[in-house]
């Protein structure tokens, strides 16, 4: 008995033992992760990547593509396109191992960048079988450079640098040699790791021609006055520089865009970090408050006792579920839009921040002083970090995914399938295709179409206003739609096959109103469908002239005095019928820029609306649990 108590006070030990020492390696390994992701770098880099998902870069000293590459993440997350440049030729071959799969956006390119076109000698480390048996740095293939004594300085990490040595002759080109034979236009991102050449890539940019939204180069490895005079360069082009660590970070300061507001408001949150003296810091706040202090790191700690136990559980379990996902799976749980389906011809150009139109429609927005255009959820912080003007109907502030672990996300979409096509008496599911533009999620199960949140959504409202309304037998259907966001109730009625004769779609939003006039036009609706914008109502609509009004999550995203605005321009409207379907489960609340709610059905009263129909978007509990989704159809109606 002694015995076998002690064999299993010993097996207990060790297992503590063994579970300590996986936490210890654990959470050195998170802060580590930690912190590397709190660096000014990081931080810049992952605002960038949102504002630019479809960024163009070109990357110089890209080693094999994956050993500390920053951009790594936003490559294969983001699908960026770009240049990538390795002179050393076994790393390049490693580079091409990594990256050759992307040939259709990623070029290699087995150069490097010079002052002149033709070859130079690079100084860089031999290759080795195991850099770990030779007591070499992980780093030591990544130090190559024209410059021999910048490789030699590594004796202090790397003793027998000089016997490791060796020059090859390799073929040069300029930067806009580069550019030309790669084909590259405009440049969203330059990163520089040159190893002490940095100042001579940056001087060889014609900025004239290719002007990169950021640019970022090594600093390290310059001398003083070379890293000096890098700064006066870059700053007499029109570039603000913040120094981080060993590299140089350079942002454009001129034709600032509106996807560019978050990342300048980072920057100068980063520039006054930096100032000496500044303590808005968290870690800061805290040192001045030692009993917050003593609060926060009590809850870390129970955070990490409640975590650690399971820690190898749960990556072991998510592991293994990231090796059994499909392509479109991995897709769908890293981008926030689908792009199987390519842009139509032009859409790269028609759906930008610099289109002439989108532009005239904000000025005249921001002029016309009506409440409406006083934003409540829909500011610039949303448009700007959330909104992808050519891939609107991917996860956006218009749609709604219910994006997460994709095959719990495919699931819910059948059932919700599933539960359309039980109530489809129209044969709605038949009629409104999908083809998945524009960053469309969809999906495809046997016995049905191909399907989508958009289409969905649409033929369940579909068969409810006919069901009350008979919209979809009624002649001469005039519907304003108020809110129309990107115009997919005025695309799916009139694929319907309705007889709809006038479709109005007004928005308070200009990136709304212009991608509807994009997405109609897109669609062949137009007419019946027509866009006005806000600054023309007034003389393209006219009084007792609508069937049906509908507001479709629209007004619990306004304030209560724009709801109030669209109301009195209701009632002067004589619109005899009212849809609303809220984003609150039984209430009708409006949205302050403060955060608070406040009850607008007293408005829709005023306006002269009554209640006629309150019945839940999905009837079935269960399916309304499962989905998420406890919606409810308000219909109102008025006596003309």
């Amino acid at each position: 008995m002694t015995t076998r108590v002690t064999a299993k006070r010993r097996l207990r030990e060790r297992t503590t033992a063994g579970g300590r020492a996986l936490t210890d390696r654990w959470h050195g390994a998170y802060r580590s992760w930690r912190f590397r992701r709190s660096l000014p770098g990081a931080r810049l880099l992952r605002e960038f990547e949102r504002a630019y998902p479809d960024a163009f870069f070109v990357q110089i000293g890209s080693n094999d593509g994956k050993q500390h590459d920053p951009l790594r993440r936003a490559i294969l997350r983001r699908r960026w396109r770009g240049v990538m440049v390795e002179p050393v030729p076994y790393v390049y071959a490693r580079l091409q191992r990594n990256y050759g799969r992307y040939a259709d956006r990623i070029t290699l390119e087995n150069v490097a960048v010079g002052d002149r076109d033709g070859e130079l000698p690079f100084y860089h480390l031999a290759p080795v079988e195991d850099y770990e048996k030779e007591g070499l740095p992980r780093w030591y293939d990544g130090i190559g450079s024209f410059r021999q004594e910048h490789v030699l300085k590594h004796v202090t990490h790397i003793p027998d640098v000089a016997d490791r040595l060796v020059c090859t002759e390799v073929p040069t080109v300029t930067f806009e040699s580069l550019c030309e034979r790669s084909r590259v236009d405009a440049i969203d991102l330059v990163q520089i790791d040159a190893e002490g050449y940095d100042f001579e890539v940056v001087k060889s940019i014609d900025f004239s021609r290719h002007r990169p939204r950021l640019l970022v180069y090594e600093h390290y490895h310059l001398s003083p006055s070379e890293r000096a005079n890098c700064q006066v360069h870059l700053e007499a082009q029109g570039y603000d520089t913040l120094e981080s660590g060993m590299d140089t970070w350079c942002l454009a300061r001129d034709d600032l865009g509106h996807r560019d507001r978050q990342l300048v408001r980072l920057w100068s949150t980063l520039k006054r970090e930096r100032t000496p003296g500044w303590r808005g810091s968290v870690r800061r706040i805290l040192e001045e408050r030692p009993r917050l202090q003593r609060l926060a790191t009590a809850g870390w700690r129970r955070l990490k006792r409640f975590v650690e136990p399971r820690r190898a559980e749960i990556e072991y379990w998510v592991d293994f579920m990231i090796q059994h996902l499909t392509p479109i799976e991995w897709k769908m749980l890293t981008q926030a839009y689908d792009d199987t389906t390519p842009l139509p011809s032009g859409a790269e150009t028609e759906l930008s921040e610099k289109s002439p139109r989108l532009q005239e429609l904000r000025r005249a927005y921001a002029a016309s002083g009506a409440p409406v255009t006083v934003p409540s959820v829909w500011n610039d912080d949303l448009l700007g970090s959330q909104l992808d003007l050519k891939y609107f109907r991917g996860e956006s502030p218009y749609v709604w995914h219910y994006r997460e672990w994709p095959r719990s996300m495919a699931l819910k979409y059948f059932i919700y399938t599933e539960y359309v096509g039980r109530r489809d008496d129209r044969g709605l599911l038949g009629k409104l295709d999908e083809d998945g533009a524009f960053g469309c999620w969809t999906f495809e199960y046997p016995g049905y179409p191909r399907v989508s949140r958009d289409l969905l959504d649409s033929a369940n409202e579909l068969l409810f206003l006919n069901r009350q309304l008979g919209v979809l037998d009624q002649p001469g259907l005039r519907v304003l739609d108020i809110g129309a966001g990107y115009g997919r109730a005025a695309h799916r009625m009139i694929q319907a096959g309705s007889d709809v004769e006038d479709y109005c779609c007004v928005d308070a939003v200009p990136e709304s109103t212009f991608i509807c006039e994009y997405y109609l036009h897109y669609r062949g609706c137009s007419p019946p469908a027509r866009v006005v914008p806000l600054h023309e109502l007034d003389r393209n609509i006219e009084p007792r002239h609508f069937n049906l009004a509908v507001n479709i999550h629209s007004f619990s995203e306004c304030s209560y005095d724009a709801i109030g605005w669209w109301m009195d321009w209701l009632e002067r409207l004589r619109v005899p019928d009212l849809l609303i379907i809220p984003n609150d489960p039984d209430e009708l609340l409006a949205f302050e820029s403060d955060g608070t709610r406040r009850d607008f059905r007293p408005l829709v009263e005023r306006a002269g609306y009554e209640l006629s129909v309150c019945e839940p978007v999905l009837d079935e509990p269960a399916v309304r649990e499962l989905l998420g989704v406890e919606d409810q159809f308000f219909l109102f109606h008025r006596a003309v």
